[in-house]
């Protein structure tokens, strides 16, 4: 599995499961947001290490493992508590935390905290580290 085709899978069913009327914003996409949007999330995927995994012996059989984070940016409107940015926060944890999606392994899901951002955002950040296998 390439990156591209990591991304797209984990895009795939992060927007599969959301399921929710919450705006969602892809890397290097513009999001452009009314003045009436109270809540939304950012869908972010990074790539941070490699290695050679397995020594196979010509071009097209050796194996590489990949690693690297999905963040879920939850966002909510400063000054209506944190209920909604809780409840956003573990939905998205939920997506991938503990799963395996198209040989995608997921482990070590969080919750951080960001608290005022923006000026007119509250935040948490959901990290869930992941691991995915390439043969070239």
């Amino acid at each position: 599995m390439t990156k591209s085709e990591a991304r797209n899978a984990m895009q795939k069913a992060f927007i599969a499961a959301w399921a929710s009327a919450t705006p969602i914003a892809l890397d290097n996409q513009n999001l452009k947001l009314s003045s009436s949007v109270t809540k939304w999330v950012r869908l972010s995927i990074q790539f941070n290490d490699g290695e050679q995994a397995a020594i196979g012996g010509e071009t097209g059989n050796k194996l590489f493992r990949y690693y690297g984070f999905v963040f879920v940016q939850v966002f909510t409107r400063l000054g209506t508590a944190t209920d909604d940015n809780d409840e956003l926060a573990e939905d998205a944890l939920k997506v991938f935390e503990g799963k395996e999606i198209e040989s995608i392994w997921f482990r070590n899901g969080r919750v951080n905290t960001i608290g005022e951002s923006e000026e007119k955002w509250y935040q948490q950040n959901v990290v869930i580290e992941f691991t995915f296998d390439d043969i070239h």
